[in-house]
C-alpha cells in the first residue's frame, strides 16, 4: 500500500527515508557529511506529476536538489554524466566518450575485432573474445532479417 504524502514530509517520513537510503545523495551515491543539510527529492518530480509518496522520495545533498529542479533523477544523472565529460576539454571525439563511459564501467568494450561467420543461411557476429552480438537469418521470401 502507497503511503501519499502531502507536499512537506513530517520528521518521522524523513526518518523512514533516511532508514531506507541513508546519509547519501541518491543523485550521486556521495555521503552527505554530518552538519551539511539533507534535502529530501522526488525522484520523478513532482512540477511533472511525481507522486508525493514514500517510495518516490529520497535523500539528496542541498547542491544536486537545488540544481536537479523539475528533471526526472535519470535525466540529471545523465547531465551530471555530460557535465563531467565536456569538462574534459573542447574538441572532443566519438572515441573520446567511449573511453569515458568504458572508464565509469558504462560499456564493456569497444572498438574490438569482430568476426563474422558466414554460410548461405546463417550469419553470425561475435567479438574477438567470442561474445555473440547479433545472428542473421536470410529468408527465402524477404531476404536476411
Amino acid at each position: 500500500m502507497a503511503i501519499t504524502l502531502k507536499r512537506q514530509l513530517t520528521d518521522a517520513e524523513k526518518q523512514l527515508i533516511l532508514q531506507q537510503h541513508g546519509r547519501v545523495c541518491f543523485a550521486t551515491g556521495h555521503a552527505i557529511p554530518d552538519g551539511e543539510s539533507i534535502q529530501f527529492d522526488h525522484i520523478n518530480a513532482f512540477s511533472s506529476g511525481g507522486l508525493s509518496e514514500l517510495s518516490n522520495i529520497a535523500p539528496m545533498c542541498e547542491t544536486h536538489n537545488k540544481e536537479k529542479g523539475p528533471l526526472s533523477l535519470e535525466d540529471f544523472r545523465v547531465k551530471l554524466r555530460l557535465r563531467e565529460f565536456f569538462a574534459k576539454g573542447d574538441a572532443l571525439t566519438l572515441n573520446d566518450l567511449l573511453e569515458y563511459l568504458k572508464e565509469r564501467g558504462e560499456v564493456d568494450a569497444f572498438g574490438a575485432n569482430v568476426v563474422v561467420h558466414a554460410d548461405d543461411k546463417k550469419v553470425t557476429l561475435e567479438s574477438a573474445s567470442g561474445t555473440l552480438h547479433s545472428e542473421l537469418y536470410k529468408c527465402p521470401t524477404t531476404g536476411w532479417q
